[in-house]
């Protein structure tokens, strides 16, 4: 189910798989988009892994025909306090086809103040059946407090060529390697070098990714947010010094490219500055 997404959302799916083997998934989930044009199928694939679906569940999911799942979407500009007090009500009832209740919160950066506060009342004391979910496109208008009670899952938007999108994972293995500081990077980057990046834009659009990674990991340390994902590990192994240090030296190794530099004699020259930051 999660599968057929793991291609362009790999290390999301990988981290709620993990979640879902050691029985550690959450009460609470905030699921950001981004663009990613199969978020609703991607919420219910998570919908029926979460709760063990059979075929005529998942039937039933695909159709939107279970009871037990509750969906609140915008009423007219906003979601307003009575339909999160709604909620509440409904949510207390006991399932009645699977274990589980569960409801999802559409464009949740609609979410007036008064309830984005009724809301936090669900969240202080969360029952074990059930499981919330808000959907939104901007994490920056969810409220901290709510935030804070919830795991956060970044989509990737998949408005990209298949070439781009490769490019981005390869950069995204690239910085993993990095972090963990193992020597597979260097032969890594040989291989991509000699395999995949033929081009000096090919080469510079891997180090363009390389680089917002470094800068949406400065975003998250300044927020005080931290991706679910794999990627998490860059926020936490390093300060925000560090991280600002990374990204200068990769967004320099990307402009260094234009001056027909060795390619191998620049990543070489990037892998040992970062490892010494």
């Amino acid at each position: 189910m999660l599968k057929k997404h793991e291609k362009l959302q790999k290390n999301t799916v990988l981290t709620l798989k993990k979640q879902l083997e050691t029985k550690k998934t959450s009460h609470f989930y905030i699921i950001v988009d981004n663009g990613y044009s199969k978020t609703e199928e991607f919420v219910k694939d998570f919908i029926k892994e979460l709760i063990s679906a059979d075929e005529l569940i998942s039937n039933r999911i695909d159709h939107d025909s279970l009871p037990d799942i509750i969906k609140i979407k915008p009423d007219g500009l906003w979601i307003k306090k009575e339909q999160i007090k709604n909620l509440q009500k409904e949510v207390i009832n006991k399932s009645s086809e699977i274990e589980k209740k569960i409801y999802i919160i559409y464009e949740a950066e609609k979410l007036n103040i008064s309830a984005a506060n009724s809301m936090l009342k669900m969240l202080e004391e969360p029952e074990d059946n059930i499981v919330g979910m808000l959907i939104t496109n901007n994490l920056d208008t969810i409220i901290p407090t709510i935030k804070s009670r919830g795991v956060i899952i970044q989509l990737n938007n998949d408005q990209v060529d298949e070439k781009d999108e490769k490019t981005y994972i390869m950069a995204e293995n690239f910085i993993l390697l990095c972090e963990a500081k193992t020597s597979k990077k260097r032969i890594y980057i040989e291989e991509i070098i000699d395999k995949e990046l033929k081009s000096k834009e090919e080469i510079i659009k891997f180090l363009e990714y390389s680089s917002e990674i470094y800068k949406k990991a400065i975003t998250n340390k300044i927020k005080k947010t931290t991706e679910n994902n794999q990627l998490s590990s860059v926020e936490t192994k390093n300060t925000l010094e560090q991280l600002i240090k990374k990204f200068k030296l990769v967004t320099e190794s990307k402009n260094q490219i234009q001056n027909n530099l060795n390619i191998k004699l620049l990543f070489d020259k990037l892998i040992i500055n970062l490892e010494e930051v």
